[in-house]
């Protein structure tokens, strides 16, 4: 059964003060093998209210025992995760050479999040000031110059999201730049609409000549005539809002169903707050949109307007509602265009010619299977084409990463590498530049052998990709040194946001993580592929079932990408796959399979 979640200190609880529900804060992560867990992971692991005590195997890193459950909660935090580990698990675990932590190892900075709480009237300045001295004494004089890519920065809580876009975020994040954009199409909107508002008051303005007119002779003075007006547009404004909130009560069910609003937990919840700063921005469109109209149309002469209101004229010298229309058709080409930009940025990534091929493909993670016989096994299938392992989705945003040169050289060329097996090529149809893709027949000895992209040929120094083949390179790893047998063309392995970089394909069958599937014909909604052993897939009640059927698609249950960020916390080491329901890319989950296990 899948839970996701981090290794963290004993005072990450205390820190952000996350209630539990059973047990002690302040004790539950400071034994090895200890675990605090959520009351949804509670409700899906155990059938037990209070499972303290209760044990559960996680993959093939131990039994861990339940020393919290935390309260469920409706507020929201950046950290996504189902339960947390002590931190002393991991070190006991790198010292039985089961993980590898590199919890000392200052150039892991992609698998550990920190947090400071700084005392109150501490200047974070000072604070940053004290990071740049440890950076320039623990990393930049080891002369790495993918480490020395690295800067350590203080981000406030608050400032996470929406926040700057950063790689690497500890759970789900919004860029500022996003809001900035959304917010912008709202007040071309809103501008546009005021404009029109502005611009039909104008135009009726001669119709009510006479009765401004009347009302003056008859004792108005100019700052009543221009109450009524205000008044007149504020209470239009108002009647929009009441229209606006009943349109939203209908369509926020719908709303709240999008993917992007439950990975992030929109909830809309409106409250007294809401609804205050709702009125108070209604009464300021409405004062806005209508506060030249009412200056103009109460300055009217009640003599001139009631004596010649057929020869009156309105701004005859002024043009200004000539500049008002042009400032509306503006802003309404400033929208269009902003959208058609949208559009077709969504487009470019959803549809994009990646170099190479996606059409009638899914994923499955592993989860430790045997390759070879879950391969035959789905290719018996009369609609399944071609079945492929590699260790990451392409174009998913993630890679793995280190040096490689060729022998005899000093510097080490930094490369992003995929680790693959022989049907890789034809799965994806990546085109050859030259030489060949790895073959069955070679079997393991294909761990001797790379395949190299156009980029990384020419970040080797090669004049032309044929003369790569054949030629050796070495890999920092684990200094192994393998023999290029072939180059495929450029292709967009990583995230449309970045650049081709140069790319190693290698093979390593123990570290594959999934497995890539494609098929021929139509999918049928509703029908799913199950994998892994029956164990695996076996509950133990029909409650249970139905508990896990209505959880297994919940985006709001994984714990997401990595990033570099006191309460110290660690990923738990898990399979990936990509996000089926997230548009966009690069979000990961971090899963781990659990194994109930009857406590003490």
């Amino acid at each position: 059964m899948p839970i996701g979640g981090y290794f963290a200190d004993p005072g990450a609880l205390q820190m952000f003060e996350f209630e539990l529900q059973y047990g002690d804060a302040a004790t539950a992560l400071r034994e090895p093998y200890s675990v605090v867990i959520t009351r949804a992971a509670a409700d899906k692991l155990f059938d037990d209210e209070n499972p303290l005590g209760k044990t559960i195997k996680v993959g093939d890193i131990g039994l861990y025992t339940v020393t919290g459950v935390l309260k469920k909660t409706e507020n929201k935090t950046h950290i996504a995760f189902e339960a947390l580990a002590s931190m002393s698990s991991l070190v006991s675990l790198d010292a039985q050479g089961k993980m590898d932590a590199r919890i000392d190892d200052w150039n892991d900075f992609w698998n550990a999040w920190t947090y400071i709480q700084l005392k109150p009237g501490t200047d974070p300045n000072d604070i940053q000031k004290i990071l740049e001295k440890i950076f320039d004494e623990r990393i930049a004089k080891r002369g790495d110059k993918d480490a020395v890519k690295m800067r350590m920065r203080l981000q406030a809580l608050t400032a996470m999201t929406p926040g700057p876009f950063v790689n690497n975020p500890i759970g789900p994040s919004l860029p500022m730049l996003l809001m900035y954009v959304l917010g912008g199409l709202a007040g071309v909107i809103l501008l546009t609409s005021c404009f029109n508002f502005t611009n039909l008051s104008i135009a009726r303005s001669l119709t009510r000549a006479r009765e401004i007119g009347v009302r003056k002779v008859n004792g108005a003075s100019r700052l009543q005539v221009f109450a009524q007006f205000i008044s007149e547009s504020v209470l239009v404004t108002f009647c929009a809002l009441i229209l606006s909130l009943g349109l939203l009560m209908l369509v926020k069910p719908l709303i709240l169903q999008l993917t992007f609003a439950r990975i992030f937990r929109w909830d809309l919840a409106s409250n007294v707050q809401v609804y205050g700063v709702f009125v108070l921005f209604a009464l300021f469109v409405g004062i806005l949109a209508g506060l030249f109209p009412a200056a103009v149309l109460s300055g009217f002469k009640p003599v001139k307007v009631l004596k010649s209101l057929n020869n009156m004229r309105l701004f005859s010298k002024m043009g200004l509602r000539k500049a008002l229309l042009i400032s509306q058709f503006t802003l309404a080409l400033v929208f269009i265009l902003s959208v058609t930009v949208l559009y077709d940025q969504l487009d470019l990534f959803l549809n994009k010619d990646h170099g190479f091929k996606m059409d009638n493909q899914f994923s499955m993670k592993l989860n430790k299977s045997a390759v070879g016989p879950l391969k035959a096994e789905l290719l018996k299938h009369p609609n399944i084409v071609n079945v492929a392992a590699a260790s990451h989705l392409p174009a998913a945003g993630t890679t793995y990463g280190d040096g490689f040169r060729k022998p005899g050289e000093k510097d080490w060329t930094s490369m992003r590498y995929f680790l693959v097996d022989e049907s890789y090529a034809d799965n994806l149809e990546l085109p050859l530049a030259a030489g060949k893709f790895f073959d069955t027949e070679s079997g393991q000895s294909n761990k001797n052998f790379v395949v190299l992209n156009e980029t990384a040929t020419k970040a080797l120094h090669f004049e032309a990709p044929i003369d790569a083949v054949e030629t050796q390179v070495q890999f920092s790893e684990d200094s192994i040194v393998m023999t290029v047998v072939g180059v495929v063309k450029d292709y967009n392995h990583e995230a449309l946001l970045s650049k081709i970089e140069p790319l190693a394909l290698m093979y390593r069958p123990d570290r594959w993580q999934l497995l890539q599937v494609k098929y021929s014909g139509t999918p049928r909604r509703g029908h799913e592929i199950c994998y892994g052993s029956l164990e695996q897939n076996q509950y133990r009640s029909q409650d249970r079932r139905e508990r896990h059927a209505r959880r297994s698609h919940d985006p709001l249950q994984h714990p997401l990408r990595r990033r570099r960020a006191g309460a110290w916390i660690h990923r738990l080491p898990g399979d990936r796959d990509l996000l089926p329901w997230i548009v966009g890319d690069g979000y990961l989950r971090y899963r781990n399979k659990i194994e109930r296990s009857v406590g003490p």
